[in-house]
């Protein structure tokens, strides 16, 4: 199980004033992988190991490595969400507030390829 040393947010969701806002500005966030994140892969199974993330803005540490497994003969979407739980899609359809980690692909019984995404996501908002 992937564990979370730190969970900040701007809006005062958290126990920290820290926050995600890109540069200080009020209204930007954003959503990247910092350090880690990196995969091996073992037949169906995607390793990706501990990082840190924003994911909508919010700081993600895992310490943990995680196991993701994917389908035979498809191209799975690998997202982490906000929450910190991992979800999987073959439509490329991004849960809510999410982040695209890896696009993989299998056949043959085993993982071919995995990309890791290159996205840098701003979210911008007003506050009224």
């Amino acid at each position: 199980m992937t564990t979370y040393s730190s969970y900040k947010s701007k809006g005062g969701t958290s126990d920290s004033s820290e926050d995600a806002v890109l540069n200080a500005f009020d209204g930007v966030t954003q959503s990247h992988v910092v350090s880690g994140f990196t995969a091996t892969t073992s037949s169906l199974n995607l390793t990706i190991a501990a990082g840190t993330i924003y994911v909508a803005g919010r700081k993600l540490v895992t310490t943990e490595s995680t196991i993701v497994s994917v389908g035979d003969s498809a191209t799975t979407y690998v997202y982490i969400k906000r929450d910190g739980t991992y979800e999987t899609n073959t439509t490329q359809s991004a849960p809510d507030d999410s982040f695209l980690l890896y696009t993989v692909v299998a056949a043959g019984g085993s993982i071919t390829s995995a990309t890791i995404s290159t996205q840098f996501v701003l979210y911008i908002y007003h506050i009224t």
